[in-house]
């Protein structure tokens, strides 16, 4: 079964992981692991601010469980749901791992809203306190839309 949890203080993330990161600059409350048998298959890093998390980087191995993906995403996202968090902003690639990405965190319960930038929220009129779906804009090509 696999176990998502915080990486914990000390921990290290396995290097064939590739985050780009070393261990101990890693914020173990904003570092989801995702682990099986014991091991750590993948992590997701975020930074939060704004009642909003940013996924940084989400890796894994090639070879793990096909639902691996959907289990991080689900367990990080829910914990930031019960920590106060509205919203996920992730910047996705067009690639096969790119849309993989993008359909996990579909079926993890957020609407979204694709532009430069891809905007998962689970209930935005928290923060913009709007009835109706409303565009901002925050910079040249980056919307943030709730509803």
């Amino acid at each position: 079964m696999i176990e998502i949890r915080h990486l914990r203080y000390g921990e290290e993330v396995p290097e064939d992981l590739h985050i780009g990161y070393r261990s101990e600059d890693l914020s173990p409350g904003l570092t989801w692991v995702a682990v099986l048998d014991g091991k750590i298959i993948g992590v997701l890093l975020a930074y939060g601010g704004h009642r909003t998390l940013m996924l940084i980087r989400v890796a894994g191995r090639v070879g793990n469980p096909p639902i691996w993906l959907y289990k991080l995403l689900k367990g990080a996202i829910t914990e930031a749901r019960g920590r106060g968090y509205n919203g996920v902003v992730v910047a996705l690639e067009e690639d096969s791992a790119g849309k993989r990405l993008h359909r996990a965190l579909k079926r993890s319960g957020w609407w979204y809203r694709k532009e430069t930038m891809h905007w998962f929220a689970n209930n935005m009129q928290a923060i913009l306190h709007e009835k109706e779906p409303v565009s901002v804009p925050i910079e040249p090509g980056v919307r943030v839309v709730n509803g």
